[in-house]
């Protein structure tokens, strides 16, 4: 079962513009941390380009595709948002205090990026049977990305999936944006090499 491809095998699955702007192109350098580490609002959307790598590092595809959070809809008496992923699969998806939280099965939810977070501190991604699918842990908060749009210090999290461990995933979130970018990396070849890379080139935000 995936959980969200826009994080890699989960979305396979951040302040200067603040919600109610859309990306305009400014070159921007900020890593003050802001409220939100993917801003949920029915209307928000995120549009990214694609590159997939063959193991020289050549480009052999690109793609284009968008995400958006549809809708909501109410799960054990929460609030949560419906989310359609690149492929046009809709997923349950809610903010909090600690971080992002994913509606994986009906009544369950599980926290899948921790946030506000320090350096090193994972979460462990379960299902309600006690099935282990992924790790996620913070492991920096001053990563660098550079976009057409500007640049972007984020918080980069890795996901290490149980159930496919020949892939490793990186996020780089900018607060109150969301995610950026997305690194995939295939690890059971010698030498390992980056799969395919997502890059943000717009958004919108209510």
């Amino acid at each position: 079962m995936k959980i969200i491809i826009l994080f890699g095998a989960i979305f396979c699955m951040l302040v200067l513009f603040i919600v109610g702007c859309s990306g305009d192109g400014d070159d921007v350098v900020n890593d003050v941390p802001g409220t939100d580490i993917y801003p949920l609002a029915v209307g928000n959307s995120w549009t990214y380009m694609q590159y997939y790598y063959n193991a020289d590092g050549g480009i052999t595809d690109s793609t284009e595709g968008t995400i958006t959070v549809v809708g909501t809809d109410e799960i054990n008496n929460e609030s949560v948002f419906l989310v359609e992923d690149l492929h046009g699969d809709t997923l349950s998806m809610g903010g909090g205090d600690a971080g992002l939280w994913v509606y994986p099965e009906s009544g369950y939810s599980q926290l899948y990026i921790p946030y506000p977070a320090s350096v090193d501190d994972s979460v462990i991604f379960t299902f309600d049977n006690g099935t282990t699918w992924s790790s996620c842990v913070l492991v920096s908060i001053n990563e660098t990305v550079y976009l057409n749009m500007g640049t972007y210090v984020c918080w980069k999290y890795k996901e290490t999936p149980y159930s496919d461990p020949a892939h490793v995933y990186y996020h780089y979130f900018y607060q109150d944006i969301g995610l950026v970018q997305q690194d995939d990396w295939r690890m059971d070849v010698n030498p390992a090499y980056m799969e395919r890379r997502m890059k943000l080139t717009g958004y919108t935000l209510d």
